[in-house]
């Protein structure tokens, strides 16, 4: 059985509070069931029968945008859910191995690569320390992950 880092704060979180309760059953089901690197080929039926309740997928899919991504092959990816649950990812750590694994069967490695390794101006680092602290008054909860620049 494997264990995740939750975010306690979540419940404080403006987004999160507004879900509606089966919403908020759903992403925790996600990011529970989701592989190491937060994609889950994901089964509408299997989900609201061990949520116990009907859920409105595409309305709880739209509540989600930017949070949840659409994979091409019709799986999805919770896209700040590495960074949160292994903070910065290392080939040279073991641990790290699954997440990377399934970031190449999905596609995803190259585009997450780029991400937490691109080039960025000073410029650029001022304006996210800017939004950094934005979201932080604002409350940004991302499923348990945080910002994924």
């Amino acid at each position: 059985m494997g264990k995740r880092f939750t975010e306690t704060e979540k419940w404080k979180d403006k987004w999160f509070r507004s879900l509606r309760a089966e919403f908020k059953l759903a992403y925790l089901y996600l990011l529970d069931n989701c592989d190491h690197a937060g994609v889950i080929d994901f089964d509408e039926q299997l989900a609201e029968f061990q949520i116990g309740n009907a859920i409105d997928w595409k309305a709880f899919f739209a509540a989600c945008e930017g949070r949840i991504a659409r994979l091409e092959s019709g799986k999805f990816f919770i896209c700040k859910f590495i960074e949160y649950q292994y903070g910065e990812l290392s080939e040279e750590c073991r641990g790290h191995n699954p997440v990377f694994l399934s970031l190449k069967r999905h596609n995803l490695l190259k585009g997450y690569l780029k991400g937490i390794q691109g080039g960025q101006d000073k410029d650029k680092d001022k304006d996210k320390d800017k939004n950094k602290e934005k979201n932080k008054e604002e409350g940004d909860y991302h499923g348990g992950v945080r910002d994924w620049e």
